[in-house]
């Protein structure tokens, strides 16, 4: 039996999160570190009236490769002006700076005979005499894909209204997919993807693992517990959807509400035939009981896949936080060590973002040594509560979209006090001849040194390191004994640090210098 090789340290960010990388913890403690939201008001809120009072951030927040500009799809929800029913439509805004928003007149779809709006995609209007509107979508920017009609790539939750079931609609309720060459002109499959008579409900998201070249679709699961899947079939009353198996007589959904909330997860080589979703994420008793998971996320990240869980408190606050999540292979996901809200929620009315948050889409955007997310809130708690409304500049609508921010690799970091701490990794292989950090050491100071068969290396000892005592995303640790080893079997690397934080580690090679 071939014995496997531990890990080889490239370039690739090795951060935190999880402690598959390190091997002891001495005086140290690792810490989850909360985005940082740009304080006040929203970057962008309900001024249009083909918003209506209500824009949701359904959608994903991509940097065009070419010019830099940020790009921003959006699901708004205003009423039909003639029946006063609710209907969504896809708007597109714009960006230069990350905080101001324009809203361009595209001219592509008409509001009311008027076709100079930010209206980018509109769902089919009419299906045997229903409104079909839009819930939450997710949008992939592939620029690799061979077919450049294929560039951007959609799935949405469409459902006919006021028919939610679609039951014998010609557009039932369910994902559908589209491809679009420029994110504006958009070809829609006309069969969903998943259904909702499959016991597929409206909240996901999408993720592109390039690690494992396919996509990810994170799906909501109607189930009455967790760990089975079964089909439904519609009940003889038309009321309700039962189990296909006579022996479970559980009711999974009504025509209200999933009885609870449950993630799944399904994988798809072409984005048009996806694999049958399985469960991820259960609750554990380490969860309230009023706890249920309305949406993730997910993106690649350094060495691990890292994303968002959407955390309903039905009976207590009726709010909707954001915690951190992780994996290790993009299939089975975890729960983060810390359970803190990485977005807290305002406080009460003074604050646009007390209610319930979600996060748009896409992996985090790398502007220089920060990472930008985006996310959407409003002032009233799901299924509305009973605090007050926020009153502010705002007002009219009662939802918006704000900025958070976090440096990069920032996620977890291993936090020192004013005495030494140290943390000493698993064996590993270095696949670069420098050792690289991202550290925070203005107060103090973080040293290295590579051990083999637990003694340090001659010239690689914490004597021998040259200390990080500055603030730097990217810094190369100096050792007397010049280039790191790389043959002679593996190695670990201890880390000392003083009045200190540490985010991640790699290795480069020796040319590339301090920056």
């Amino acid at each position: 039996m071939a014995t496997k090789l531990p890990p080889r340290v490239d370039q690739t960010r090795q951060l935190f999160v999880e402690d598959s990388t390190l091997d002891h913890l001495r005086g140290l403690r690792r810490k989850l570190n909360p985005l940082t939201k740009d304080p006040d008001h929203p970057v962008l809120h309900c001024d249009r009236p083909w918003e209506g009072t209500d824009i949701r951030a359904f959608g994903s927040v991509w940097r065009e490769p070419g010019d830099g500009q940020l790009r921003m799809w959006y699901v708004a929800r205003p009423r039909d002006p003639a029946d006063q029913r609710h209907f969504t439509t896809v708007c597109l805004a714009t960006s230069t700076d990350g905080l101001h928003w324009e809203k361009p007149d595209l001219h592509l779809y008409d509001y009311w005979g008027n076709s100079a709006n930010n209206i980018c995609i509109c769902p089919y209007y009419k299906s045997d005499n229903a409104t079909a509107r839009f819930d939450t979508q997710s949008i992939l920017l592939d620029p690799q894909d061979p077919d450049p009609r294929r560039r951007y790539k959609r799935m949405a939750w469409q459902m006919p209204v006021p028919d939610k079931w679609g039951v014998g609609q010609r557009y039932p309720s369910g994902y559908y997919v589209s491809f679009s060459p420029d994110g504006l002109h958009w070809s829609q499959r006309p069969r969903p993807v998943f259904r909702l008579v499959d016991g597929i409900g409206d909240c996901m998201t999408l993720m592109h693992d390039h690690h494992r070249g396919r996509y990810t679709a994170f799906v909501k699961i109607l189930s009455s517990k967790y760990g089975a899947f079964r089909r439904c079939r519609l009940s003889e009353d038309g009321e309700r959807y039962v189990c296909e198996d006579s022996s479970n007589k559980w009711v999974h959904a009504t025509k209200a509400k999933p009885i609870r909330r449950m993630r799944g997860i399904s994988y798809s080589n072409d984005f048009v035939n996806w694999t049958e979703p399985h469960f991820i994420l259960p609750e554990d008793r380490d969860d309230p009981p009023d706890v249920q998971f309305y949406n993730n996320s997910g993106f690649a990240y350094g060495h691990m896949y890292l994303g968002f869980l959407y955390v309903y408190h039905r009976d207590t606050t009726g709010s909707i936080d954001v915690q951190l999540i992780w994996s290790r292979d993009g299939e089975v996901w975890h729960r983060a060590f810390d359970r803190t809200p990485v977005v807290p929620n305002g406080l009460d009315e003074r604050n646009w973002d007390m209610g319930c948050h979600s996060m748009f889409t896409n992996p985090p955007i790398v502007m220089g040594d920060e990472l930008w997310f985006y996310y959407g809130s409003c002032w009233n708690r799901h299924p509305g509560g009973n605090l007050r409304v926020h009153r502010g500049t705002y007002s009219k609508g009662g939802t918006g979209f704000g900025r958070a921010k976090l440096r990069l690799d920032g996620f977890v970091s291993l936090d020192a006090g004013p005495r030494t701490g140290k943390a000493t990794t698993r064996p590993v292989r270095l696949a670069h001849g420098a050792l690289a950090i991202n550290g925070d050491a203005r107060a103090g100071e973080i040293r290295a040194q590579v051990l083999r068969r637990g003694r340090p290396l001659a010239g690689f000892d914490f004597r021998s390191c040259q200390p990080l005592r500055l603030d730097r995303t990217r810094h190369l640790l100096n050792f007397k004994g010049g280039k790191l080893p790389q043959t002679g079997g593996p190695v670990r690397i201890e880390f000392a640090l003083k009045n200190a934080k540490l985010y991640a580690f790699w290795t480069e090679p020796m040319m590339i210098p301090n920056v």
